[in-house]
């Protein structure tokens, strides 16, 4: 068995230690890069979305539930 000193990586965290306040920091700053590159989505293509338009009545409506409640 050989001692080779703290692991920097483990199942893709990054791990860092300080041992003077004792404090072990885990990133997965790497690991999610990894998964963005992947998938794809370091150039993210704007999408529009339709947005509910809500009409004067069924906003009345909202209110009158809301009070019940």
């Amino acid at each position: 068995m050989k001692n080779l000193g703290f692991t920097k990586r483990i199942l893709g965290m990054d791990m860092q230690k300080d041992q003077t306040i004792g404090v072990l920091c885990l990133s997965l700053q790497g690991y999610l890069k990894k998964v963005v590159e992947r998938f794809r989505m370091h150039e993210p293509k704007p999408v529009s979305t339709p947005f509910p338009k809500i009409l004067i009545t069924q906003a009345s409506s909202f209110e009158e539930e809301r009070r019940e409640m």
